[in-house]
C-alpha cells in the first residue's frame, strides 16, 4: 500500500512468489464502497502490464520482491528528498493451515490492512552512490 501525502488516490500491489501482480488504485473511500456491494472491485483494477515492475526471487526458506513504481505514478516528475509517502508492505498468507498468517510493517490495531492513518510515513533521502 502506498499513497502520496495530500492525495486522495492510494495504490495497492500485490504480488506472488510467481510474481503474478494485482494492481490497484483506490479513490478514498472506494474500499468501503467496495466492501458494501456498492461498487465491484474490478473497477479499481490497472490493467497496464508496466503500470509497476516487479521482480520475485524463492528459495527454499524464503522469497523476497523488488517493486519500481516509476514517480509519474503518484502525478510527480521526479522523486525527491523529504517527499512523505505512506506505506504499509504486508503479507497475508494461506500456506500454513487453515488460519491466515498475518504480518505486515505498520503497526495495525486491527486485522485489516486498509487503515491509511496506521500506515508508516517514509521520508524519501537523497540516494546513496551504488558501491561496486
Amino acid at each position: 500500500f502506498l499513497q502520496r501525502i495530500g492525495r486522495p488516490e492510494y495504490m495497492e500491489v500485490h504480488i506472488t512468489p510467481e510474481n503474478q501482480r494485482l494492481q490497484l488504485l483506490f479513490p478514498l473511500g472506494a474500499i468501503e464502497r467496495v466492501r458494501a456491494g456498492q461498487e465491484r472491485l474490478a473497477d479499481y483494477f490497472v490493467s497496464y502490464p508496466g503500470w509497476v515492475e516487479s521482480h520475485t526471487r524463492v528459495d527454499t526458506d524464503f522469497w523476497s520482491v523488488r517493486v519500481r513504481i516509476p514517480s509519474l505514478r503518484f502525478q510527480l516528475g521526479q522523486f525527491g528528498p523529504e517527499q512523505i509517502l505512506h506505506t504499509a508492505v504486508c503479507r497475508y498468507d494461506c500456506t500454513l493451515g487453515t488460519t491466515p498468517a498475518l504480518s505486515s510493517t505498520a503497526a495495525f490495531t486491527q486485522a485489516s490492512f486498509h487503515r491509511h492513518g496506521e500506515w508508516t510515513p517514509l521520508v524519501l533521502t537523497v540516494a546513496s552512490p551504488r558501491q561496486p
